[in-house]
């Protein structure tokens, strides 16, 4: 296997897991298999009563750069927080246990910064799997093109950048202003809190338009709430609304609550016009004319079409999140 590099920024990695043993030795070869070594490896169980610890054990008595974390039971985001906690790496790079990592990932995360001296943070594509690692087709985010994300906070907001975990790579400066995540509001959904925060801290990032990971989709993993779409929407929903909770944005509410929420009224109803689709329709046309009054026009009209299209196409929105992000598709 790999020794931890000695020179060349050190890099973290921070493996959470829950009750994913059966995954958990795949997620930790494909980090041992990186051409660019990781300094360390803390794998945190988020009191796990399958066999999750052995696993990690076997790993850390065989490695001296892989640390096992054991906690109770409390979520993602307490996972992430003790792992992190337990980490130094300049380079901070986050990795679910059921997911992994193509053997060229750490090399161009570590790539990436050095040619990117502004970017606190970085994502890249991840190729969605089966359980099996077999892949289905479909990729994850959407976007196309590498390119650079700004430190307009609204504006990073309002684009969703949708943060896959494994996906993520912080610069350890940014990590310290976004770590601990919020433990009560997060119990799931830590990407997306990383996500929004780096728009309200304005810290710009770098999007990687390459696949550099395998994103497994399983009955576990497609919905902790059930394994449906409609589930999985509602923990979006209640993801965004728990962000705004603990950061209020200065009253800003990014269009994909409103649009989120008109495709589940839709859900319910059936109806393009059902009177709560109508409200929050107006609604999130109350914000677009704020920001163009505060002389915003661009992100107005941005925020305008999203609005429009989440509220006179649901039925296409519905049909292509469904192909895109492979749901039901284990």
């Amino acid at each position: 296997m790999t020794k931890p590099v000695q020179n060349g920024p050190s890099v973290s990695v921070l493996i959470d897991n829950f009750n994913y043993g059966r995954f958990l030795g795949a997620a930790i070869e494909g980090v041992l298999a990186q051409s660019y070594p990781a300094r360390e490896i803390v794998i945190c169980d988020d009191g796990s009563t399958d066999g999750s610890c052995q696993v990690a054990e076997g790993y850390a008595a065989r490695y001296g750069h892989v640390k096992l974390v054991r906690k109770a039971n409390g979520g993602q985001a307490s996972a992430f927080n003790a792992a992190f906690a337990a980490s130094t790496g300049e380079i901070v790079c986050l990795l679910d246990s059921d997911d992994v990592w193509f053997p060229g990932k750490i090399a161009r995360v570590v790539e990436t910064f050095a040619s990117r001296p502004e970017a606190g943070w970085q994502r890249h594509k991840v190729r969605c799997t089966d359980g099996s690692l077999t892949p289905l087709d479909a990729v994850l985010p959407e976007y196309r093109g590498s390119r650079v994300q700004g430190d307009d906070r609204y504006a990073h907001l309002e684009k969703t950048l949708t943060f896959v975990t494994s996906a993520v790579s912080l610069r350890r400066g940014l990590a310290l202003r976004l770590f601990p995540i919020p433990e009560g509001a997060f119990r799931k959904g830590a990407d997306l809190y990383l996500d929004f925060m780096c728009g309200v801290l304005g810290a710009s990032g770098y999007s990687l338009d390459e696949e550099l990971c395998f994103y497994r989709r399983h009955p576990a993993q497609v919905s902790q709430a059930g394994g449906d779409f409609e589930a999985a929407l509602a923990g979006e929903i209640a993801m965004t609304r728990a962000f705004l909770s603990v950061e209020t944005c200065q009253g800003y509410v990014p269009t994909h609550l409103y649009k989120h929420q008109m495709i589940a009224a839709y859900l319910r109803s059936g109806h393009i016009f059902d009177g709560r689709r109508l409200r929050l329709g107006a609604a999130g046309l109350a914000s677009a004319t704020r920001l163009a009054k505060a002389g915003r026009t661009p992100l107005a009209l941005l925020q305008l079409i999203k609005l429009i299209y989440g509220f006179l196409l649901p039925r296409f929105w519905i049909r292509r999140q469904l192909r895109l992000n492979a749901w039901g598709g284990a």
